[in-house]
């Protein structure tokens, strides 16, 4: 099992791709902290994979879009496994529905709290944590939105842009400390 041993992180792992992409690291023997906004969905979403013979799965709830979240997330990582190995930016707030000049400004910048400045914070920490330990990977999800928009997402779209730059400049500066950093 390639991730035998090793501790992962998946943002928005509660539904949809998250879910498949947590499955597929503890169908590799990782420890998988299933993240997600709430409780509730976080906790159905580990039921769920249990129910498929799968193990090895935290619960780890926490809004990405609020600093505090944030850091009681990593406070739970470095009590529960004291390591982290790779991280999935996956979690994302889509923000569809309202054409460029109709979009209020508040949906705005909750959509770019969340898929932009929350990754940011999240693989901040989680790469203090992997240099402190001698490495790991960071994987970005990422859009074709980024290089070719669609209409009615503009929050989207600027987030997922931003994701694209913020993966080459993370990968510039953490590469030399020994960690992988790639958008997908």
């Amino acid at each position: 099992m390639r991730f035998e041993n090793k501790v992962v992180l998946v943002t928005g792992a509660s539904r949809n791709t998250g879910v498949e992409i947590a499955a597929a690291f503890a169908k590799e023997g990782a420890t998988v902290f299933v993240n997600g906004t709430t409780a509730e969905g976080v906790h159905k979403a580990v039921k769920e994979l249990e129910s498929r013979g799968l193990r090895g799965f935290v619960e780890a709830p926490a809004d990405i879009g609020v600093t505090a979240s944030v850091d009681a997330l990593f406070a739970l990582i470095r009590q529960k496994a004291g390591r982290l190995d790779v991280l999935v930016n996956n979690a994302v707030l889509q923000g569809m529905g309202h054409s460029f000049e109709d979009t209020p400004l508040e949906l705005f910048e909750k959509v770019i709290r969340v898929n932009l400045v929350g990754a940011f914070h999240v693989a901040r920490e989680a790469a203090k944590m992997m240099i402190a330990q001698g490495g790991g990977a960071i994987v970005n999800v990422g859009s074709n939105v980024s290089v070719r928009a669609i209409r009615k997402r503009s929050a989207y779209v600027s987030s997922k842009g931003g994701i694209d730059g913020l993966t080459l400049a993370m990968a510039l500066d953490l590469g030399p400390k020994k960690i992988r950093v790639n958008t997908v």
